[in-house]
């Protein structure tokens, strides 16, 4: 047994959720376990085992989120989107930014633009600095179904999948909302993620959350991290699904999650950057070298992480995606919040990488949910 897997079978011990271990991959690559942040658990200060709960513990120090306040130029338009979104031409929009904020006033190739708008409840829409991209589902005139706990199943391919969907209850037709993924760990579930993360909290958008299947080198719940794997598909065909059904904003679609769901959001910034435009990973890892399409990132990293820690695999990590944008090894403090750093001179200036390190171990960060809002608004 390597370590692994070791690492595995200790993370499945502690709990069964959001903090697990992940494995398998599609050249060789290793997996990881987790001690923290279980299925809708609360993580322990020093990275320890989850405890019930709703997910909201947090060691001391943790973090902290603020309002993005990143220099915004205006810019022109982009085409170039995903074939496998359901809708052509919905490229990213470019122009120049600092400390992660992407910018640019265009929406790609004449679609519909929004600067976006207050939610019910004091929550924000999206819109953020690039301008948005309609998809075809807001020319949708079908009822469609609204609420925070949707469940629902798709066919892809011979399997039917599961996830967890919200829609704001007041959901408008023709207006356009950023799209959101909040990836399980291994051993979870969508409704644990959704629970974990709280990424719907005064934030206005739509937000799905899939389920991992059964993986038989995991012997749990886990992700297929292969890039013609059955969860890039699940991915694709969720993608198609969502923007023909509802009104999102093709320019603001992310995805989130933390160690396996971390790592799979790692690959699919990799795999589709040309559908997401930013991902934020936590206490993951990262080994693909070939992408497609270019993406934003927010990596968080556990000061007490252990089985993914900062200084290994947290480094690989935020390397890979430092290159990725051409960024130097300088970093200063981002506004989006005080445990984030943006590296600094990165050729792909609408792409930033910003790495956030909190006190805690390996978990979802307090407050994780605002800070990538934050982040991702300002793309």
């Amino acid at each position: 047994m390597n370590r692994y897997s070791s690492k595995a079978s200790i993370g499945l011990l502690l709990l069964v959720g959001l903090g697990a271990a992940c494995s398998s991959n599609e050249t060789a690559g290793p997996g990881l376990g987790s001690a923290g942040s279980g299925l809708g658990g609360s993580a322990a200060a020093s990275g320890g085992a989850s405890s019930g709960g709703a997910g909201s513990g947090a060691p001391a120090g943790g973090s902290t989120s603020g309002g993005l306040s990143g220099s915004k130029a205006s810019g022109g338009t982009a085409s170039g989107g995903s074939a496998s979104a359901g809708a052509s031409n919905g490229g990213k929009a470019s122009g120049g930014s600092a400390i992660g904020g992407k910018s640019s006033g265009g929406s790609a190739n004449g679609g519909a633009t929004s600067t976006g708008s207050g939610g019910a409840g004091g929550g924000t829409s999206g819109g953020g600095a690039t301008g948005s991209k309609a998809s075809p589902g807001c020319s949708a005139t079908a009822t469609v179904a609204t609420g925070t706990a949707l469940d629902k199943t798709i066919t892809v391919g011979t399997r039917d999948r599961t996830y967890r969907l919200s829609v704001p209850a007041d959901y408008v037709p023709g207006t356009p909302l950023p799209l959101m993924f909040g990836l399980n760990g291994v051993g979870g579930n969508g409704k644990g993620a959704q629970s974990s993360f709280k990424l719907e909290t005064n934030h206005r958008g739509i937000f799905v959350y899939p389920d991992a299947i059964y993986k038989e080198s995991s012997g749990t719940a886990d992700w297929d991290y292969t890039s013609n794997g059955y969860d890039v598909a699940f991915f694709d065909a969720l993608i198609a699904e969502l923007t023909q059904t509802y009104c999102v904003d093709m320019n603001h679609i992310f995805s989130v999650g933390v160690s396996a769901g971390g790592i799979m959001s790692n690959m699919l910034g990799c795999f589709r950057g040309d559908v997401l435009r930013a991902i934020a990973p936590a206490s993951a890892m990262m080994w693909q070298n070939t992408c497609r399409g270019d993406v934003a990132v927010m990596i968080f990293c556990g000061a007490q992480d252990t089985f993914n820690p900062c200084d290994t695999d947290g480094k690989t990590e935020t390397d890979f995606w430092r290159a990725r944008s051409s960024c130097g090894t300088q970093t200063a403090e981002s506004p989006v919040a005080s445990i984030c750093n943006a590296f600094q001179g990165c050729a792909a200036t609408n792409d930033p990488v910003l790495l956030c390190t909190h006190s805690g171990g390996h978990m979802w960060p307090t407050g994780g949910g605002d800070i990538v809002w934050s982040f991702f608004m300002g793309l």
